[in-house]
């Protein structure tokens, strides 16, 4: 399970998605409307709105196998749907997606931290 706590760590994995999508099918889309593409696809209307409920205190988005799964089927369709019309299998999004959360260390230093806290207040 990885937790996106901030901008930072948003940005970072819609980044690395949308280069290795790149980097594969030779499909850009700009950096604005796969942020915007991104969130809708996480349950968000907006990327806006995703953001403002990432700097809320009591609020964290997790990323665990269910969300992932909903997650990663949104954007192939999304991809593969007007008006783009790309041919990305749901395993390529789906490895994509895995090197993207598993690329920045950060994340695995946050769940430490996160452990930490909760181990602290459960004593």
């Amino acid at each position: 399970m990885y937790y996106l706590n901030n901008k930072d760590q948003l940005n970072s994995l819609i980044s690395e998605l949308r280069q290795n999508i790149y980097l594969e099918d030779s499909f850009s889309l700009k950096p604005q409307k796969f942020r915007e593409l991104t969130a809708r696809c996480m349950g968000f209307k907006s990327y806006a709105a995703l953001v403002a409920n990432l700097e809320k205190p009591k609020f964290r988005f997790y990323l665990e196998e269910d969300t992932d799964e909903n997650f990663h089927q949104k954007l192939c369709s999304s991809l593969n749907s007007e008006p783009y019309g790309r041919d990305i299998s749901i395993d390529k999004i789906q490895f994509f997606y895995d090197a993207a959360v598993d690329k920045y260390s950060l994340w695995d230093e946050e769940r430490n931290y996160e452990s930490l806290v909760m181990a602290s207040e459960s004593l």
